[in-house]
């Protein structure tokens, strides 16, 4: 962002979808204009002469831990909320956690969506969000012993197995800098 920038209220927004539509105000190739791949971002402040290497390596340890903290606060409520369903082995939810980073690399966050939007912000977004979900239904596939499951979940199988889960893990997901 440049000085002539700050009078752009378009250029501090953080929402996906409200950014989306605003990157052509913003410029192209600011870092504003839409999502960044963690890989993307951390090569980035890697080759940027403005950050400690310690500081670049510590960002994502910190990021993690901050989601932990959020998660173990929540954990009480989060626990109720499961106590009311009607089946509790078999349910799940998915949080968007939008964390800012500082100038000294310190994450802060901004908030947790419920109900984090996918696949808004382009390209990035649907290549991220693919291997996340994948990753997701691989994890929850796990937990699901094959004697549970009977024949009319014969056909969701096999469309789950032709998605890939099997060939997509957290491991290639941080390989391919997702």
């Amino acid at each position: 962002m440049s000085a002539a920038q700050l009078g752009n209220p378009c250029v501090h927004l953080t929402n996906n979808e409200v950014n989306a539509k605003h990157a052509k105000q913003n410029g192209p190739g600011q870092a504003n204009c839409g999502n960044w791949r963690l890989s993307k971002l951390l090569k980035w402040l890697k080759d940027s002469t403005a950050f400690a290497p310690d500081n670049v390596e510590a960002l994502w340890p910190r990021i993690r831990a901050l989601v932990w903290e959020v998660l173990e606060a929540a954990r009480p409520t989060i626990a109720q909320a499961v106590a009311q369903l009607p089946v509790t082995d078999r349910c799940f939810e998915l949080f968007g956690f939008d964390v800012l980073v500082d100038d000294a690399l310190r994450p802060w966050l901004c908030e947790v969506n419920s109900l984090p939007s996918l696949g808004i912000g382009g390209a990035a977004d649907l290549e991220v969000d693919r291997a996340m979900l994948l990753n997701l239904f691989e994890i929850l596939w796990k937990d699901i012993s094959a004697s549970t499951v009977g024949d009319g979940e014969a056909l969701q199988v096999e469309r789950f197995e032709s998605l890939g889960a099997g060939e997509t893990t957290a491991a290639d997901c941080a390989e391919k800098g997702a």
